[in-house]
């Protein structure tokens, strides 16, 4: 587990084990001998580049290194401070115990460096709705907590839907994400709910409701899937439903636009036939798309 001392390495032997090729990214779990605090942010980034309000505020508040998390929307800023494990809408903070993934992605306009802001984080999280008086180094959560059904989902595996059950024999990776296993993703959860939901939206031929009550199910969802994360209202399960859909999308016109066209493009706008398809036990009579 991540979390395990046993499991780390120097920076110098992560580093030549990523160049091998074998691994997707580096990560750090501080301690709280580092006096090291990471301010996690979903959703600061918009659909054209910018900020959001509050993660300006934010990172303007701490001015400290900050680089952009592995989803590609969030940011991730790292302070000095003392502070324990916590999380509100759209922030989360930690301070020991929890693994951060780090990209190198460093954001433009802040400072390369890892500066000392107590002050300011107390303060900001006196203003977040609903924070709780600062706790001092508490102890790290358990990346799984063992009260939990024993089930592969939220439940026992009998309550599991026919196909959500098939999917997990036949999908190591879809599995892995149903029981709320984020270390793929090297424990970052929203891109681990963004996958998941990848995989919903094939299981459901890209059926919105239908995705949000599979996820709803499984051991990824939070709270924070309900929680408002957009000037229009739109919840944090909504945004990450549409990034899927949108997803989608963006790889048929990739894969549209990689055809030759000088071989078949008089056919790509040819109306292909419906192709069924069925494989007993694992998919129900459906059309390939």
């Amino acid at each position: 587990m991540s979390n395990d001392p046993g499991t780390w390495v120097r920076y110098e032997e992560a580093r030549n084990a990523l160049a091998s090729g074998q691994y997707e990214g580096l990560g750090f779990v501080p301690t709280a001998e580092d006096n090291l605090v990471f301010v996690d942010l979903d959703h600061a980034i918009d659909e054209n580049g910018k900020l959001t309000p509050f993660a300006d505020d934010v990172v303007k508040r701490f001015h400290s290194y900050t680089e952009v998390s592995p989803s590609g929307d969030g940011l991730h800023i790292v302070i000095r401070a003392n502070f324990g494990n916590e999380r509100r809408p759209g922030i989360e903070i930690w301070g020991s115990g929890k693994y951060a993934t780090f990209t190198g992605h460093h954001l433009p306009g802040t400072p390369t460096e890892i500066q000392d802001r107590q002050a300011e984080l107390d303060s900001l999280w006196g203003e977040v709705p609903n924070a709780p008086p600062v706790v001092r180094h508490s102890p790290p959560e358990s990346p799984l907590c063992a009260t939990m059904p024993q089930g592969v989902g939220g439940g026992g595996a009998d309550d599991l839907p026919a196909d959500v059950r098939e999917k997990i024999l036949i999908d190591p990776e879809f599995a892995e994400l149903w029981r709320g296993d984020t270390a793929r993703y090297g424990g970052d959860h929203s891109a681990a709910d963004l996958a998941l939901c990848n995989k919903l939206r094939v299981l459901t031929n890209a059926d919105s409701r239908r995705m949000d009550e599979l996820f709803r199910q499984s051991r990824l969802f939070r709270e924070k899937w309900s929680e408002v994360h957009s000037a229009n209202g739109q919840t944090y399960g909504e945004l990450t439903i549409r990034k899927a859909l949108d997803s989608r999308q963006d790889s048929r016109l990739a894969a549209k636009i990689a055809l030759p066209s000088s071989h078949f493009s008089d056919e790509l706008d040819k109306e292909l036939p419906e192709v069924r398809f069925i494989i007993p036990s694992i998919l129900s009579d459906s059309t390939l798309d």
